[in-house]
């Protein structure tokens, strides 16, 4: 089946996927493209969040094409939060905050320099910036606890996104993840399952292309052995261990394994 195909059976799940790994959906709030909005709008949805971190599904419009951004919290920003834009950063703007000069401050804690879209067909690219989404929410839900994690994901981005590979009518790295991204949305129906093989998928990726995937380090883990916790879906768990050695946190009284 094409990726077109894929992508078009797929629409729903997809849906359901970003409601469950954002903390908020606010994708009813379209964000005029090429407009300037004010930082208020932005502060206020981040205030929802009562936490360190977390996610805000957005949705914009660009020349009446649907376009998906992620509005992020963590306390390791400069200004507190960003904005995940697979549009990337670089001579290109989906929206202005208050001086459009200044966009680019809130754009590359966490977005690619360059668009992970591609000049590119829709048989090739079916409308993956939803996509590039889904795989941004499940890094940082499984890593944004680490030091430094938003740096290892910048530095892949602009791996898999680099500039040299774009050619009209042609593949890259970041649409071929994109597409092994939806063909695991599109054979699962449970979303922490997915959630799980997207997780996979992208330390893979990371080892593929040669970028260290983000480890709390064994000296940390050896300082709090028994007091050890695990962060999973926006908060912090207990990790027991099993009689045969294997770690696992229960979530609701469900045991679920961690590596």
């Amino acid at each position: 089946m094409s990726r077109l195909k894929i992508f078009d059976a797929c629409r729903t799940k997809n849906i359901k996927l970003e409601k469950f790994l954002s903390d908020k959906d606010e994708s009813q709030d379209i964000i005029s493209s090429g407009m300037t909005h004010k930082l208020v709008k932005f502060e206020k949805k981040i205030n929802k969040l009562n936490k360190n971190s977390g996610l805000i599904l957005l949705k914009t419009s660009i020349n009446g094409v649907n376009h998906s951004i992620i509005l992020v919290k963590h306390q390791d920003f400069r200004k507190g939060f960003s904005f995940f834009d697979a549009n990337g950063h670089v001579n290109y703007g989906t929206f202005y905050i208050g001086d459009e000069r200044g966009t680019p401050e809130y754009l590359d804690e966490v977005s690619p320099s360059y668009t992970l879209n591609g000049d590119v067909p829709e048989n090739i690219n079916p409308g993956y910036c939803g996509i590039f989404g889904i795989i941004f929410m499940v890094y940082f839900r499984n890593t944004n606890h680490i030091q430094k994690w938003n740096n290892y994901w910048i530095k892949f981005l602009n791996v898999i996104g680099a500039p040299s590979q774009y050619a009209t009518n042609r593949d890259t790295k970041a649409l071929i993840l994109a597409a092994a991204t939806q063909a695991i949305i599109a054979n699962n129906f449970n979303e922490t399952i997915m959630e799980n093989k997207i997780l996979e998928l992208i330390k893979d990726t990371f080892f593929k292309e040669g970028v260290n995937f983000p480890q709390v380090s064994k000296k940390r883990q050896r300082t709090d052995f028994g007091k050890r916790k695990h962060f999973y879906n926006g908060r912090m768990y207990i990790i027991r261990v099993g009689p045969r050695g294997g770690k696992y946190i229960l979530v609701n009284n469900i045991k679920k394994y961690i590596k």
